[in-house]
């Protein structure tokens, strides 16, 4: 992972820590869906955090990564 990827999973991991008690995953799943189509790179990072996620303990980043439409993880 880059200096840039780092970044951009600092800010994911803020935005989710902040998060109202309330937000459901699905939330974080659908913004993270229309970000990757406005991102010149098509969300390589933010693809690469979800990744990370996936392999966490972190329960509600799992399912933040699962609930996304157009991502496809695989190795």
């Amino acid at each position: 992972m880059d200096l840039h990827s780092t970044n951009i999973k600092e800010v994911l991991e803020y935005l989710v820590d902040q998060l109202a008690p309330a937000v459901e995953p699905r939330f974080f799943s659908d913004l993270f869906d229309r970000l990757i189509w406005l991102q010149a790179d098509n969300g390589t990072d933010l693809l690469q955090v979800m990744s990370i996620w996936l392999e966490s303990d972190d329960y509600y980043g799992v399912k933040i990564a699962l609930g996304m439409e157009d991502a496809f993880f695989f190795r």
